[in-house]
This record gives structure tokens, sequence and C-alpha cells, in this order.
């Protein structure tokens, strides 16, 4: 999970790398500034967005850990309880 959103934004900006370049473009593309600014703003919207799962994602798997090992404690509590 962790780097697949970052996986699935590479892909899609090489993906349009490469159709560019196989395209056989004869001019150059011109882009307007402010086109430009909103796409270069979009993508470290996406980036931030990344970064923001990335982390939820490891939070998350440490609070698993933690639910995991107060199971287990609380199963030996159990087990002791029931031997008694």
């Amino acid at each position: 999970m962790q780097t697949s959103i970052r996986g699935a934004v590479a892909a899609v900006f090489i993906s349009t790398l490469v159709a560019g370049f196989a395209g056989g473009c004869s001019t150059k593309a011109e882009l307007d500034p402010e086109t430009m600014a909103r796409i270069e703003a979009a993508a470290n919207r996406a980036e931030s967005a990344a970064n923001k799962a990335e982390a939820a994602a490891r939070s998350a798997t440490e609070a698993a850990q933690r639910a995991d090992a107060a199971a287990q404690k609380a199963e030996v509590i159990f087990s002791r309880s029931m031997r008694k």
C-alpha cells in the first residue's frame, strides 16, 4: 500500500512520457505558464496525498501490531485464569 500510490503516479507519468516520445511529435509542445503552474501544483498535491497515505498506512500497521500484542497478552491471562 505504501508504494502503490506513488507507483501509480509514477506509472502514469512514465506512460505519458513514453507516449509522447513514441508519438513522434515533430513540433515542441508549448504550454501556457499558468497551465504548467496548475500541473505542478496538482503534482505537488498528489505527492502530498501519497505521503499522507503512506504515513496513515504506517500508523495503521503500528496500531495493528499493538492490538495483536494486546490480544496475545489477553489470551495468556485468560488461559492462566482457566487453569485455576
